[in-house]
């Protein structure tokens, strides 16, 4: 009984693809593993099934596991209980020391499983390797964070510019669609991160004046019969593409632990201005599209660091938010993000 047991877990571990359930013929054992996994075993009469007890199962298929959990592809052959043993990848062939007659077959889930024969003298193993996980995984990312950019290494507001930002009100959110490719098979801790992504930087000025564009650079200006404005931002949107290698350490949710760094390439879709007034006690909003000299593409460098369900990311551009000499300062202005992914 403890032979069929471990037989029934062997197959129920590495075999993967399930079917309905097929009446048994006469004299045959159907053993159940899990929902819709079955193990069938056939044989003409009640004598082939006791024949069964004359092999080792249970040393057979540890020799199997073996074998398969060192992906051992050449050839190799043994002796167990003076029946000899010759594998070949996948396949097991037992050459028994006594003469039998026995047919059987052992089946997973319908078409595809597992399935031992025994013919005469011979006895054939067919196992079913152990299907891995897929190596790629998809999933949808929320990015949320804040946003700044430094001129020189430092921020414009602490200089009182007229492009400097407010750091609270200046915020981030990135939508995008991601591929998860582990490199190196299915164990490996190494996995690529890529795919699409719309990200959305909002630049909030604080010093009351609405960015506009002259004929050859960009500048502040007050708003006419606006003398209180509670709300100036650059928001710029773009397309990018997304290239991370991260190392996952942990399978579990509690041990988990994730770093990476990598590269991103952008190009801008839209971007506009946007205040927001009192006059007269009533709020007033007005947009502006346009695109401000902005660079058109934009790359940079990203990193994530996580830990269980929590993931952090910073991104950095290298390339400066304005066409060199067009933008509010004289310098550029690199602009970076942080926050947390979702």
């Amino acid at each position: 009984m403890k032979k069929f047991l471990f037989i029934t877990l062997f197959f129920g571990v590495f075999g993967a693809a399930f079917g309905r359930t097929e009446p048994a013929p006469q004299d045959s054992i159907v053993i159940l593993f899990g929902k819709s996994t079955r193990i069938t075993i056939h044989a003409k009469d009640k004598e082939e099934l006791k024949a069964l007890k004359n092999y080792d199962f249970n040393a057979l298929l540890n020799q199997v596991i073996t074998v398969m959990e060192e992906d051992n592809r050449r050839d190799t052959s043994f002796v167990m209980d003076g029946d000899t043993i010759v594998m070949k990848g996948g396949q097991v062939v037992i050459k028994g020391k006594e003469k039998q007659t026995v047919t059987f077959s052992i089946r997973i889930g319908g078409k595809e499983g597992s399935r031992v024969e025994v013919n005469g003298n011979d006895t054939t193993v067919v196992v079913k390797r152990e299907k891995k996980p897929r190596t790629t995984k998809k999933e949808f990312t929320l990015d949320l964070g804040l946003n700044n950019y430094l001129e020189n290494g430092r921020f414009p507001d602490q200089a009182n510019a007229a492009y400097g930002l407010r750091p609270w009100g200046s915020r981030y959110v990135a939508l995008g669609y991601q591929l998860q490719t582990r490199i190196s098979g299915y164990k490996s801790p190494l996995v690529l991160h890529y795919g699409l992504e719309a990200s959305f930087n909002n630049f909030m000025f604080d010093s009351g004046q609405r960015l506009t564009r002259g004929p050859q650079r960009v500048a502040f200006a007050d708003v006419p019969n606006a003398p209180d404005l509670k709300k100036s931002k650059l928001t710029t949107i773009y397309a990018n593409l997304p290239v991370m290698p991260v190392l996952d350490f942990g399978r579990s949710h509690n041990t988990r632990f994730r770093i990476g760094l990598g590269g991103f390439i952008g190009y801008r879709v839209h971007s506009y201005t946007k205040i927001m007034y009192f006059r007269e006690g009533d709020k007033q909003k007005d947009h502006e599209a346009g695109n401000f000299f902005l660079n058109n593409i934009r790359y940079g460098i990203q990193g994530l660091l996580g830990f269980r369900g929590i993931n952090l990311f910073a991104k950095y551009d290298l390339n400066p938010l304005f066409v060199p000499g067009r933008g509010p300062s004289p310098n550029d202005l690199n602009a970076f993000s942080f926050g947390i992914r979702l």
